[in-house]
């Protein structure tokens, strides 16, 4: 958007004259585009600065964002993920970053930790399975929050997000009717701010083995017992991945944990 400035008459030699308002007419086209990704609109509007990015098929996070913005709209596009450092670039004055309708399934802890000023987020209508406990400390200026409306998977890892909508007061957590478990399936469709209190408890594997393998040498035919015990809440799934050729011994743990009343 160019706005015409008026050329202010100076009683000068023509050409100088003429040199003055080809001047500032550069310095008006150039000022008021500068800064602004590929494929967004920048505009000033009751003296905020706005980034319009929405409904471009955007797959990625663009760079180059003014620092002065105040509004960054990257809604409806292809976003799937938003690498470390896709906010870095002294951003220091925005306050509503939109990203709800993309296509994002996980969100590193410190994606947004440099937004100080943030006041309102908007994650809703993504594909977010689980969100990181801590994402969000960093954002001391939010006020307002939008999650819902994600397949979320109500695992042990995702514990904290019950306990701090429940308790969380100096924040606006938006549509919390519908921030439910899209799984696992005895607890598809509940609310998750209305979950009771789970008992989770971490897995604790131990692998011990006849005779001890540290201290004996083993010769084909020899015998060796194998033994896993472990135990947490839920119960967790073990599963043995033995490496013939390499005669190693893999305890791998899936632990596909479910809150328990």
């Amino acid at each position: 958007m160019f706005h015409a400035r008026p050329c202010v008459e100076v009683f000068l030699q023509r050409g100088t004259f003429d040199t003055l308002c080809f001047t500032l007419w550069i310095a008006t086209v150039f000022t008021t585009g500068l800064g602004c990704p590929e494929l967004c609109t920048c505009s000033d509007k009751y003296g905020r600065h706005f980034a319009e990015c929405s409904y471009k098929d955007i797959a990625e996070v663009p760079d180059g964002f003014p620092s002065n913005v105040t509004t960054v709209s990257l809604s409806a596009n292809k976003i799937s993920l938003i690498p470390l450092g896709s906010f870095d670039n002294n951003l220091t004055a925005l306050h509503l970053l939109k990203m709800n309708n993309n296509e994002m399934a996980h969100l590193p802890r410190n994606a947004f930790s440099n937004l100080k000023e943030l006041r309102s987020l908007r994650l809703n209508s993504n594909k977010f399975i689980t969100i990181a406990e801590g994402t969000f400390d960093g954002l001391v200026s939010l006020s307002h929050l939008q999650i819902y409306s994600n397949p979320f998977a109500c695992t042990c890892s995702l514990n904290w997000l019950r306990a701090w909508i429940s308790l969380f007061n100096t924040m606006s957590v938006a549509e919390q009717d519908l921030i439910i478990c899209a799984s696992p399936e005895k607890l598809k469709g509940e609310v998750i701010g209305k979950l009771p209190e789970s008992r989770c408890t971490s897995p604790n594997v131990t692998i011990r083995t006849e005779p001890n393998i540290h201290n004996t040498t083993l010769y084909e035919a020899n015998t060796l017992i194998l033994t896993c015990d472990f135990k947490g809440n839920p119960k967790p799934l073990v599963m043995w991945n033995i490496l013939m050729c390499a005669l190693f011994l893999i305890c791998d743990r899936l632990c596909t944990q479910q809150p328990s009343a």
